[in-house]
């Protein structure tokens, strides 16, 4: 071949290549996998509530939550947090800062962080509701971005809930409702208990209080027929018991505290939870007896002893938390001869002598 031919038949040769690379599909740019989601490390520094038999102090808690709590700040004067400090658990329930920037994880992780410099012996506690998303937690934005977790209804839907409006931010609780957890999904599961297991990581948050802790394994009934779990009802109770087990494994001697209304018989108890919630708590023969049961099972209780105030709302007013059976039942509060906050269910009256 002549020198001109070879070069003619080069030039063809690069531009058929130039041509090919050209026109070739480019393969898809590979999308980076999202890590499921996994639980911190077991914590040893978590403080259990103390308790004592000699005064009705050491056997008593505070329940509350202050709207305006800040990322700074509890917003409470010093005179109540000096109150606050002298209880030996404090729960900071769902409206702590609801009308406030910021994520109320970090609030309540403020506001213990405040308890625990009057009082570092003091257990402060986390509030969770296992089934209602509330608006303005991490949580809640995390949540959204994860359709994959979302329980769903026959029809594909996400299963919205309403819960009380005080719990969201600015007070309003969005429409057409809250979401919650497929806990018959495993990474559903952890995604949603790890919430709590993240907050008491802090060494000023020692446990958690777990709401609307229904479904439990197989003592307790099946999430309703609407709900479609995506590996069926009996997985969704035997995940979130499996959650709640792994999360107590987690906080190690921190309060689990679970508040399970069909949970108080003899064989409903909570395995491997150490502590359950006794709602609506009142001297009457039927809680005596149920508090008898949690110490059978060697639980710790936390006794909700309410009252009706003259609008008929329900208030958290007389509480108790005891690891045994009851042997004196009073109002529990009258050691204390200071003003404290009432609790935020009876929000027109927020302060109250005890």
């Amino acid at each position: 071949m002549a020198p001109i031919d070879r070069l003619r038949a080069a030039l063809l040769l690069s531009a058929v290549s130039a041509l090919l690379h050209v026109q070739r599909p480019h393969a898809a740019a590979a999308v980076p996998a999202v890590p499921p989601p996994s639980w911190p490390r077991p914590q040893l520094d978590n403080v259990p509530p103390r308790f004592s038999w000699d005064t009705m102090g050491g056997m008593v808690f505070m329940q509350l939550c202050n709207p305006n709590a800040t990322l700074n700040s509890p917003g409470y004067p010093a005179s109540v947090m000096r109150t606050l400090a002298k209880y030996p658990l404090v729960t900071f329930e769902k409206c702590v800062g609801t009308f406030t920037s910021g994520f109320e994880e970090d609030k309540v992780i403020a506001s213990c962080s405040a308890l625990k410099a009057l009082n570092p012996e003091i257990s402060c506690v986390f509030y969770l509701n296992t089934e209602l998303d509330f608006t303005g937690f991490r949580l809640f934005d995390e949540f959204q971005r994860h359709p994959e977790y979302w329980l769903l209804q026959a029809d594909g839907s996400p299963v919205q809930q309403h819960g009380p409006d005080w719990g969201c931010t600015q007070g309003v609780c969005p429409e057409p409702g809250l979401k919650l957890a497929d806990f018959s999904v495993p990474d559903a599961a952890t995604f949603w208990l790890i919430a709590c297991a993240n907050v008491t990581a802090h060494k000023a948050v020692d446990g958690c209080n777990l709401d609307r802790a229904s479904h439990l394994g197989s003592f307790t009934d099946l999430a309703p027929a609407t709900w479609a779990p995506r590996n069926g009802a009996q997985a969704f109770n035997d995940g979130k018991l499996a959650a709640f087990q792994k999360l107590q494994g987690v906080v190690g001697a921190g309060p689990v505290i679970a508040n399970c209304h069909p949970c108080l018989e003899e064989n409903t108890t909570i395995p491997g939870v150490h502590s359950q919630n006794l709602e609506g708590f009142t001297v009457a023969e039927e809680w005596i007896g149920k508090l008898q049961v949690l110490d059978r099972h060697k639980k710790l209780a936390k006794a909700h002893y309410s009252i009706r105030d003259s609008s008929g709302a329900g208030c958290l007013n007389a509480t108790l938390v005891e690891p045994a059976m009851v042997r004196k039942i009073e109002r529990s509060r009258a050691h204390i001869n200071e003003t404290v906050p009432r609790s935020c269910c009876c929000p027109k009256q927020t302060r109250q002598k005890v």
